[in-house]
């Protein structure tokens, strides 16, 4: 019984130890998003491409978008129906915007406890607006909403990270 009075005392210490490690952890993050956030120069990994009404296809960080002080640059993957090419199409049908000035508008939603930024930037390759909603949750987890004239929405998730 001395044995099973040590495992028990050492798994509530166990138990003790990682509630108030993952606590610190969660209290830390949202700290972290908004600096992370307020520095104006963070990437947008891509961890998963979801095309409407079509299969979602995970992706190893090769597509991100990357904010250096109001000014996107990003090439990702587009599926999904296209109702009409832009004009000077290439025949490539990704988004492609390289160091484009933009004018992000954020804001706090506390009841959802996240990060909410629209903004608009146009597509190279189409020579079309993209408008992109991104919310960006507490744990740094980002979904990535992109509306375009003449093609279906696409969805992407995404981890946030700043540059050092």
């Amino acid at each position: 019984t001395y044995n099973m009075k040590k495992l028990y005392i050492l798994s509530i210490l166990a138990l003790l130890f990682s509630i108030t490690f993952k606590s610190y952890g969660q209290e830390d993050s949202p700290k972290l998003v908004e600096q992370t956030l307020k520095s104006e120069k963070y990437t947008i990994d891509i961890t998963r491409i979801s095309p409407m009404a079509m299969p979602s296809k995970t992706t190893t960080s090769e597509y991100q978008l990357k904010f250096d002080n109001n000014t996107l640059t990003t090439r990702l993957p587009y599926i999904g129906k296209i109702d009409q090419m832009g004009m000077g199409n290439t025949g490539d049908l990704s988004i492609n915007v390289e160091n484009q000035k933009i004018e992000i508008q954020t804001k706090y939603n506390e009841k959802k406890k996240r990060h909410e930024l629209r903004f608009r930037a146009k597509d190279e390759n189409s020579n079309t607006n993209c408008d992109f909603f991104i919310e960006i949750f507490n744990n740094g987890s980002c979904l990535i909403r992109l509306n375009m004239v003449g093609r279906n929405p696409i969805s992407y998730n995404g981890e946030i990270s700043k540059i050092k």
